[in-house]
């Protein structure tokens, strides 16, 4: 085994799938990678006269705040970093992977583009209407 992936969404429950990752990896060549999918599906500019279009990829080549973007990235990579803060030590190796978009399509791009082992995801049980209108990516 040479890779863990742990996607997180700095939640109760994406720690302990962390720390499980790095329990197992300890002391090994095993790399734990965590990623953090920023979802687009928010990221959308509802202004008069738009098209919704996603501030990520823009297909159409608005012009959008570029401050903006940057600021909203920044700060996932400053979160990331902080939960992963208690897991690092040494013999051990992080990587941190921030990415916006799908959080399906990163993981499974992750998956198999980077010959993933393993994946750990930690979950919470939504309920029926949340189920409905989220999904749950754990279940996908």
């Amino acid at each position: 085994m040479r890779r863990i992936l742990v996607p997180t969404d700095f939640s109760e429950q994406a720690g302990f799938a962390m720390d499980l990752a790095c329990q197992i990896a300890r002391n090994t060549q095993i790399e734990v990678v965590a990623i953090h999918v920023l979802d687009h599906t928010g990221l959308f500019d509802f202004s008069a006269g738009s098209t919704a279009y996603p501030l990520m990829g823009n297909p159409a080549g608005l012009d959008y705040d570029q401050q903006f973007l940057e600021s909203f990235y920044q700060s996932a990579e400053e979160k990331c970093a902080k939960f992963l803060e208690p897991f690092q030590q040494p013999g051990l190796r992080i990587t941190k992977k921030v990415k916006v978009g799908s959080a399906f399509h990163f993981i499974t791009e992750e998956i198999s583009e980077e010959k993933t082992d393993l994946v750990i995801m930690g979950s919470k049980g939504v309920s029926g209407f949340e189920e409905v209108l989220i999904g749950s990516n754990t279940e996908k």
